[in-house]
């Protein structure tokens, strides 16, 4: 079935990237004294995480928010250290998975990430040894910060479609995510949840062959 695609929709964190949201939010849950669960809410609903998701405030704003909202004190090199261990590594056997399907499929990256996750995962990968940059690896790159809107709202998924001239029918759209594959769904696009046991290699299996082994 995935070779009657043309166009193939990558999410980023958890799909392409190893993630483990858990370790920024345990540590913001001591700044916040709150829950891990409860530091998304806090930052959407007064650190203006969405308009900063969307490009709509600066760093530096969002900083100065976060700080405003902590009830311990909490320095800027602090605070990015640990918005950022979140991100972990980029496996080589994606990549090569992804160089392969790029020969078969015309393959992009849509990403609800923000300026200091941007520079933080090309620094970590450049460490890793990895030459190619994600717009070496993907056709098209779209992050949330750049195009003004982000997943799961289905006009998001429409719009990026309708300007890049991509077929809803042919195109498979990959989260880790429920939401977000809801959100694909209502617009039209064939879309996979990707989890720990339905990875992309297994998802991709028959174009892996020559790939790395992890």
């Amino acid at each position: 079935m995935i070779k009657t695609y043309t166009d193939i929709i990558f999410d980023f964190g958890g799909v392409i990237l190893n993630l483990d949201e858990y370790k920024t939010f345990s540590q913001l849950a001591f700044y916040f004294e709150c829950a891990p669960e409860d530091v998304m809410p806090i930052l959407i609903e007064r650190a203006q995480f969405l308009d900063y998701e969307c490009g709509k405030i600066t760093s530096n704003v969002f900083i100065s928010l976060v700080q405003h909202v902590s009830k311990k004190e909490i320095s800027r090199e602090k605070f990015i250290s640990i918005w950022n261990a979140m991100l972990l590594d980029f496996p080589l056997v994606h990549i090569d998975l992804l160089k392969t399907l790029r020969t078969h499929f015309t393959i992009h990256l849509l990403s609800n990430t923000n300026e200091l996750h941007i520079h933080a995962f090309r620094k970590n990968m450049s460490k890793q040894g990895i030459i190619e940059s994600l717009e070496d690896l993907f056709d098209t790159v779209w992050y949330s910060s750049s195009i003004g809107m982000r997943k799961p709202y289905p006009e998001t998924y429409t719009t990026i479609l309708k300007n890049y001239n991509i077929e809803p029918s042919c195109t498979l759209f990959l989260d880790d995510k429920v939401e977000n594959v809801e959100g694909a769904q209502k617009a039209g696009v064939d879309s996979q949840l990707v989890t720990a046991e339905n990875t992309i290699l297994q998802i991709f299996k028959e174009y892996n062959l020559n790939c790395r082994q992890i």
